[in-house]
């Protein structure tokens, strides 16, 4: 009877360890999970909207949803340190094939993409994951990095006009701005997380109107029976 009882503690130990890992696991996929339900949602819509289009169905279209298929492309072409972080931590950039191998040693191919998130973002890769958010900005430090890919995709994806050029101009100046106030070690951390919360507001105003803008534009495409497989 007692070997039985320490059988049962054993297991029991051992299936709770395997369900913290469980748990662990689901909360580190979650912002990976929210793109790509946001991803797929907006590609459904899409489809259905040229479904209605070639004249196959209509039932398709009772609850027409332009907003599913804008929230789609952004959530594809907008900046997600944590989503990213996500498919490194996952085991999802070992190599081409799209089998994750968590635990794994650095591969070349997962390589090559740590020194682009690293480029991209400006942040060591973990980041967000291991201590950055102990950080006094690490809010605005994660903000901004987003805010400063998203533009740079806005951007490249989208034509710019004379007023959009100013804004971008403008962003990239407060983007130096924001890494000044960081670093700032000589004013009272009162002064500089005032500062700082002005210049992220500001980057925050430009890139919102930035995808305002753009999808007013995809807007118009998306009534107009156009997808967005010529704008990538």
């Amino acid at each position: 009877m007692e070997a039985q009882n320490a059988q049962l503690t054993l297991e029991m130990a051992r299936l709770r360890i395997e369900n913290n890992q469980l748990k662990k696991k689901i909360k580190l996929q979650e912002p990976l999970v929210k793109v790509g339900v946001l991803v797929r949602r907006g590609f459904l819509q899409e489809i259905s909207n040229i479904i209605v289009r070639q004249g196959f169905s209509r039932e398709v279209a009772k609850v027409p949803n332009t907003s599913m298929v804008l929230a789609g492309y952004y959530a594809a072409h907008q900046g997600n340190v944590r989503a990213d972080e996500c498919m490194f931590e996952l085991g999802y950039l070992k190599n081409q094939e799209l089998i994750p191998s968590p635990g794994e040693p650095e591969t070349e191919f997962e390589a090559t993409f740590r020194s682009l998130f690293e480029i991209m973002y400006e942040l060591p890769l973990g980041g967000a994951q291991q201590g950055l958010e102990a950080l006094p900005f690490s809010r605005n430090v994660l903000e901004a990095a987003e805010m400063r890919v998203t533009m740079n995709s806005l951007c490249e994806l989208f034509p710019q006009g004379k007023e959009e050029k100013a804004d971008y101009d403008r962003f990239r100046a407060l983007v130096i701005q924001f890494h000044q106030g960081a670093e700032n070690t000589t004013t009272s951390t009162s002064d500089v997380e005032a500062k700082v919360e002005l210049i992220v507001r500001e980057m925050r105003e430009i890139t919102e109107k930035a995808s305002q803008t753009c999808r007013r534009r995809n807007a118009t495409l998306v009534a107009e029976g156009m997808d967005f497989a010529g704008l990538e």
